[in-house]
């Protein structure tokens, strides 16, 4: 697997895709933890390729990764088990074993691709590339109780650049997993439909 190892290493990737699909007019991008910031990291580098961003409990960007995380992540990455889940769920109750079987599925492939793939640490932005970022209607959606960054400080940055924020009080980093993804795609659909022209 040739896989990207910087971030414009990355966002050249991300252009080489769009191009193997056939979109060549600025696109509405999507992502989560992760994927968001390779998502903000296309806005940020080649804002030609970009329409909107959608960045659900994005991976650094707004705020860095907090130390307990890296090393829960670290401890996981040697013995992997449900416990690291529970971590990251805002629910004391949650239990991973019970997620839908659509969500294990990507839980699981996540993981398997991770330790392959992820080779460019995500970063806070400077607050230059954050107003940058805001430019272009942006959108954080996150956790109050995010646990991978610290949600207070993602959002407090996230509004000073001019990005809009959707915060869910009691999710942490699984929020598409804790909360009804009918209020997100909601959220995300009425935002992405949004005429940004006036």
């Amino acid at each position: 697997l040739n896989c990207p190892k910087t971030q414009a290493e990355l966002v050249e990737w991300v252009r080489d895709v769009l191009g193997q699909l056939g979109i060549s007019s600025p696109a509405s991008m999507v992502g989560y933890s992760y994927g968001s910031f390779i998502a903000a990291s296309v806005g940020l580098m080649a804002p030609d390729l970009v329409e909107k961003l959608v960045l659900f409990a994005p991976a650094a960007v707004f705020a860095p990764v907090r130390p307990a995380w890296i090393l829960r992540a670290l401890a996981h990455a040697l013995f992997p088990g449900p416990w690291f889940f529970k971590y990251m769920s805002a629910d004391p109750e949650f239990e991973y074993q019970k997620m839908p079987a659509k969500d294990l599925a990507l839980t699981d492939a996540i993981r398997d691709l991770a330790s392959t793939a992820l080779a460019v640490n995500p970063f806070q932005f400077s607050d230059s590339q954050l107003r940058q970022l805001g430019e272009r209607p942006s959108l954080l959606v996150i956790g109050e109780k995010e646990t991978v960054v610290d949600a207070g400080l993602a959002v407090e940055n996230a509004r000073k650049a001019g990005v809009k924020v959707q915060v869910y009080p009691n999710a942490g980093h699984l929020l598409l997993i804790e909360h009804p993804h009918d209020q997100a795609v909601e959220v995300v659909a009425g935002f992405l439909n949004e005429d940004m022209s006036s």
